[in-house]
């Protein structure tokens, strides 16, 4: 019996090939610091009046007659933007976690080769890109985030896409 086991997982790691079992680590590591991460935001819960102020403050130091329009522009953006992230503070993390829990799954089934994860792992990439895009798209800044975290996002999917042929 101790045969048939390990010839079925030698089996399965035949299946998977070499490049899927290091997308699968390198997706639960990402999952994992980001997981965390949020739990440590929610955990602490929204910044006070008192931080925001002391935070606005601190970016409004940098200001002189010699800052570039452009740096001006960045500043006032993200003094924005964080004011928008603490009106939105819990839900932009409890999406976070429910998304992070989907591209978890996601992940996972495609390591038992699953494609239905595939195509989780697809909605888990979207759903930050939408979010972000739906609060900050007016924001030069932030439209350069997301910009990056689509081209990360779209490496990841054609990756895992390659690998498609693999699962069932």
């Amino acid at each position: 019996m101790e045969e048939e086991l390990y010839d079925e997982n030698l089996s399965m790691k035949e299946k998977r090939g070499k490049t899927l079992p290091v997308l699968v680590v390198l997706s639960f590591i990402y999952i994992a610091f980001s997981f965390g991460s949020i739990l440590i935001q929610m955990v602490n819960g929204p910044m006070s009046d008192e931080e925001i102020e002391q935070q606005e403050y601190e970016m409004l130091q940098a200001y002189n007659d010699e800052t570039p329009a452009f740096a001006k522009k960045v500043m006032e953006e993200s003094i924005e933007m964080l004011e928008k992230t603490q009106e939105s503070f819990w839900l932009m993390n409890g999406l976070s976690v429910v998304t992070f829990v989907v591209g978890f799954f996601a992940v996972y089934l495609m390591f038992k080769l699953k494609k239905v994860g595939y195509y989780m792992y697809i909605a888990y990439s979207l759903i930050p890109l939408i979010m972000s895009f739906a609060l900050f798209s007016g924001y030069t800044i932030a439209l350069l985030g997301i910009a990056f975290g689509a081209a990360i996002s779209i490496l990841f999917i054609i990756l895992y896409g390659v690998q498609l042929k693999r699962m069932s």
